[in-house]
Order: structure tokens, then sequence, then C-alpha cells
């Protein structure tokens, strides 16, 4: 039986793997049909890096989906990659806007490179879109990532239509959730498995685009718009984002259990034990 990473590399949908591969057996065909712009969930993001190993750490910036990549795509297969080796990633060129593509293009795999995400997406993807006037520079490249993740806030679309995190919801339920944000434009939803938690979490959704910019369906792209997601069931597991980012809570129970409890008993045992002692000292007979 193939294993997640197996299944999810072989329809090319793999979760953000920076490192860029290079295979002689690769197409050079850089002809395109639309764009994928892929916002992921950080937390489930953050699951699957720390399946990979559990020393692993993750930044996850709270409350919002952040941008996976923009991704030129033929219909029902994938592709191109890597369209100009000579177009190397150069990270000064994004210094104006390096504070927004922290928020919004995070490097969740924290134990990583600063600019080793960014570097993959660039050279992998960003090479491929240079070919639209308003992509064809690493800065508007990744501008329009930033513009695209504030235009199309998927934590507020989801939040809109009553699905919240730390809650399971139907495929159907997230899906119409964001295409009634698109103006009926039918995004796609992708699914992965959490193997600690023996569910299916949710974990990316894409929005597709033409090549004027212009929004269009998902359903060309390779794998549709059901992404390894249970159909019909109320199965898809939307995790907490707070799962990892928040501190151990048994250390602060313990805390608070120790000023209002244990430390004014204690006050009132030794409170009791001198004013005994004091009453036997006052009234010894002489």
């Amino acid at each position: 039986m193939l294993t997640l990473s197996q299944t999810l590399l072989a329809f090319g949908l793999l979760g953000p793997v920076w490192t860029a591969r290079s295979r002689s057996s690769e197409s050079h065909d850089d002809h395109f049909d639309l764009l994928i712009f892929a916002q992921n969930w950080p937390t489930t993001n953050c699951i699957e890096w720390k399946e990979r190993d559990k020393q692993n750490t993750c930044t996850i910036p709270q409350g919002i989906w952040t941008v996976h990549g923009i991704w030129p795509t033929k219909n029902k297969t994938i592709g191109p990659n890597f369209c100009d080796r000579s177009k190397r990633f150069d990270p000064t060129r994004l210094a104006p806007i390096l504070d927004d593509l922290e928020a919004h293009w995070t490097n969740v795999h924290a134990n990583t490179g600063e600019y080793s995400f960014w570097k993959h997406e660039w050279e992998k993807h960003g090479t491929c879109a240079m070919e639209l006037g308003p992509l064809d520079t690493e800065f508007k490249y990744f501008k329009q990532g930033i513009t695209w993740n504030e235009q199309y806030p998927l934590s507020k679309f989801l939040n809109d239509a009553g699905i919240v995190p730390g809650q399971k919801y139907t495929f159907k339920e997230i899906f119409d959730a964001v295409q009634n944000r698109l103006g009926g434009h039918r995004p796609a939803v992708q699914c992965q498995y959490d193997d600690e938690h023996d569910v299916k979490t949710l974990a990316q959704i894409n929005i597709c685009f033409e090549k004027s910019l212009q929004l269009t369906d998902c359903d060309p792209i390779k794998g549709g718009v059901n992404l390894f997601c249970p159909r019909f069931a109320r199965e898809i597991f939307y995790p907490e984002s707070t799962r990892f980012n928040s501190a151990p809570l048994f250390p602060y129970v313990l805390s608070v259990v120790f000023v209002m409890i244990i430390l004014p008993v204690g006050f009132q045992i030794i409170k009791r034990v001198y004013l005994h002692r004091l009453r036997q000292t006052l009234y010894q007979p002489l």
C-alpha cells in the first residue's frame, strides 16, 4: 500500500518540500493552461511536518491560511516546473515586502533555511509563471501571492459559513463556503491523513485563475476539485491552530492551583501553629 507521501507525490500534490529536485526526465515543455493559487492551513502543514520527524518545529500564524504557492498548471496533469534555471532566487529583491511575506507566505517549517521555502517556490513555479507580464519578476510573483491571500481570506470565508477550527465538516460544506465567495467558481479542497489521530484533516484549498488572472474553475487540474477528501460523511477535521502554538497548559493550571488553594491553606496552617504556641507561652503558670 502506498504511503500518504507517495500518494500525494504521485498526484503532484505533496505538501511543501522545499528542497528543489532535479530530474533528468523532467519535461521542458513550458506551456501551461491555468494558475493554481494554493493556500494551506498551517496547523495541518505542521502536523505533516512533525510526522516526518518529531524533532521538526513549526511557525504557525494565528487564524489565517497562508500561501503555499502560485503554480502554472496544465489541464489534467502537473507542471511545468523549473522552467528557467538561470533565474536564481535572490532574497534581496524581496526586501520591500519581507514582513508581508513572513505574515502571508509563511515558512511553517521553522527548522529549515530562512529563505528555503520561497527559493523552492520561485525556482520551481515562479520561473514558469514569468511568461505572464504581471508575474514576470521575482518581486511581482511573490507580491501577487500576498495580494491574493488578502483578497481571498479563507479563514473569513469559512468562518462566515460557520466552519471553524476544532470541528468536523463535510466536503460539500467546505467547498460551498469557498465557492460562494468566488462568484460561483469552483475551488479545489485537499485533505491529508493524520496518522496519529486516524482522521482526515483539512489541508489546502486551491483557487484557480486563467492566464489573464481572472478567476476560473479548478475542475481541469489533476485530481479535480476533491483531493483525497471524504465525499459524503462529516469526517474532515479542521484542526485548531493552538494545537502546536500553545504552551503546555498543565504548568499554568498547577501554578493557579498553588497560588489560589495550596498557598492560602498553607498560610492558615502556619498561622494556627504560631498562634497556638503563642498562647502556650503567654498562659504558662509562673
